[in-house]
């Protein structure tokens, strides 16, 4: 998905701070909920080597 065509007036207005804060909460809430929708990977394997010294 592009995140640039769904917000089209950054391409009209000046960069204010405030367009730029709500565009930074729209993509950080998106980033959340993507990150809910996936299993937890990263941290299985992070925990992995340091639960097994053997390694």
């Amino acid at each position: 998905p592009n995140i640039a065509s769904r917000l089209p007036e950054q391409h009209q207005q000046p960069h204010s701070p405030v367009t730029i804060c709500s565009t930074l909460q729209s993509i950080e809430s998106e980033i959340l909920s993507y990150q809910e929708s996936l299993p937890p990977i990263r941290f299985a394997q992070a925990s992995k080597p340091r639960s097994k010294p053997q390694d």
